[in-house]
């Protein structure tokens, strides 16, 4: 099965949690169990569920194989809950997920984990919670495995710098950036090399270094008439940097700066330039290692 991976922002929201064990060799019956004691706990609370159950995987296992995780349900905030129902409403927060969906039988999910997995080291971005399942079909509705539908939603967040590593000359790694970075759209404009534009920096530094700074002005256009802070997105730094045996390529990724001003337009611009210099990365790899 070809699964179709994207990320999204799960919005906040009120959630009723349970946390139950579900056993390695039985998690059909367990998920089955969680999903009608979830529902039973909704009616007797008098909540109304407001989407489809999930279930949050812990990290930590019990004896026999048997893996922690929290059964949810988003509600409508209200509710009546008693000491004995072992369930809490909690609120959570908006997060960004990588997400994917499988339809079928439970043992064909880690086929989908794996998807996910290869997406985010592709698009350089790092794992910053534990899965959830969410099932938008589940056992509790039907009875052929096969019309199960199970959205896998894993928690990401951006990376401080977006790395390639070449194995070339610095010489043909810093052609190829130049030139992939304007295929994707990209105008260069500075370089600098630090060990001569930066005083005491050459007797520090003996390794070839070059530091491109660019900027991607059709991304930003509309932004930067509307708003002065998107000044702020100009310029990113790409550094070209020679390592023994290979030279690094390293861009600073423009959506932690636009998270922190947390303007909407700003994290919209930034998402579109992150995706090119996620691609002209891909290509800077691709054109010096043949693959």
């Amino acid at each position: 099965m070809t699964y179709r991976v994207d990320v999204c922002e799960v919005p906040p929201q009120a959630l009723l949690r349970l946390p139950r064990a579900v056993r390695a060799d039985r998690p059909g019956e367990d998920i089955a169990a969680g999903m009608q004691e979830l529902t039973s706990t909704v009616t007797r609370s008098g909540l109304t569920a407001s989407g489809p159950p999930t279930i949050t995987y812990s990290e930590s296992d019990r004896p026999g194989g048997a893996t922690v995780v929290d059964f949810g349900v988003p509600i409508e905030p209200a509710s009546d809950l008693s000491m004995r129902s072992g369930a809490e409403v909690v609120v959570c927060p908006a997060n960004l997920v990588a997400r994917a969906c499988h339809r079928g039988g439970y043992e064909g999910l880690g086929a989908a984990y794996r998807s996910i997995a290869e997406f985010i080291r592709r698009n350089g971005y790092r794992v910053v919670g534990p899965p959830t399942e969410a099932y938008l079909i589940g056992p509790d509705e039907v009875n052929d495995p096969s019309l199960l539908v199970t959205e896998i939603r894993v928690p990401i967040g951006p990376v401080p710098v977006l790395v390639a590593d070449l194995r070339t000359d610095f010489d043909t790694a810093l052609r190829v950036t130049r030139e992939a970075l304007r295929h994707n759209g990209f105008t260069i404009i500075a370089e600098v090399d630090p060990s001569t534009a930066l005083p005491g920096v050459r007797q520090l530094r003996t390794i070839r270094h070059t530091i491109l700074e660019i900027c991607r002005p059709s991304s930003l256009a509309q932004v930067l008439a509307d708003d002065d802070d998107a000044s702020a997105m100009i310029p990113t730094p790409v550094v070209v940097r020679e390592h023994p045996g290979r030279v690094a390529v390293a861009a600073a990724d423009p959506s932690i700066w636009a998270q922190a001003l947390d303007h909407r337009g700003l994290i919209l611009a930034a998402a579109e330039i992150r995706r090119h210099l996620v691609t002209a990365l891909s290509e800077i790899d691709t054109v010096t290692t043949g693959r």
